[in-house]
């Protein structure tokens, strides 16, 4: 007997990952997380019940640690690692056949300078950085469901993410309106790179929907 096909959900950390996913034509359910390891492993315990046959995917972005990886490029994780050399590896049965594969490396804060992309990766060898990826695989194999991870590239190795960005977004992964405003009226030498990222978020999550449209095999979730 055939095993139903898997009832999918999307997890993004941030507001502006799920909108983006949906500008480029993703039509499944997404559930934003916010980011960090405590806030996906509580959305996905949250959103564990239902049919016994589900598939999790956390989509997204992803800051580049491989010098040969560009930013706007879209990975499917192959292996997790943490900060202990702990792995995980991703069940290909649930993921298109095609597509790049990336392992990533999940930390607690952002990296903002190419220095410390470097020094991570010449420690863990690992392709990406994220903040989310071990804890949400590491939950949804505790659950026993069936995970993924696709990862857009925002910032490459030799890109520098810029400095305070991170406190742009709240805990429940929402734009900070009056926050951003701030930031812009008192550091305006930062707006060109701001402008920068804007563009390279856009095609990283444009290439991410691309991605997860191939899991239906057609050109709409």
């Amino acid at each position: 007997m055939t095993e139903p096909r898997p009832q999918r959900t999307i997890f993004c950390p941030l507001e502006i990952e799920a909108k983006g996913l949906k500008k480029h034509g993703v039509e499944d359910s997404i559930t934003i997380s916010g980011p960090g390891a405590q806030s996906v492993e509580k959305a996905v315990r949250d959103a564990s019940g239902g049919p016994v046959h589900r598939h999790f995917i956390l989509a997204g972005l992803a800051g580049g640690l491989n010098p040969k990886i560009l930013s706007g490029e879209a990975f499917w994780i192959s292996r997790i690692l943490d900060s202990d050399a702990n792995t995980l590896a991703m069940d290909e049965s649930v993921n298109p056949e095609s597509g790049s594969r990336a392992s990533i490396h999940m930390v607690n804060t952002p990296l903002f300078s190419p220095e410390d992309k470097r020094k991570l990766h010449e420690a863990s060898k690992a392709d990406l950085v994220d903040m989310e990826a071990w804890a949400f695989a590491q939950a949804c194999e505790k659950l026993g469901i069936k995970w993924s991870i696709i990862r857009g590239v925002s910032d490459d190795s030799s890109e520098n993410l810029p400095p305070g960005t991170d406190s742009l977004v709240d805990q429940s992964g929402s734009s900070r309106p009056w926050r951003i405003a701030t930031y812009l009226l008192t550091r305006p030498w930062r707006i060109p790179a701001l402008t920068r990222l804007s563009g390279r978020t856009s095609r990283a999550l444009e290439n991410v929907a691309c991605e997860l449209r191939k899991l239906s095999g057609s050109t709409g979730l």
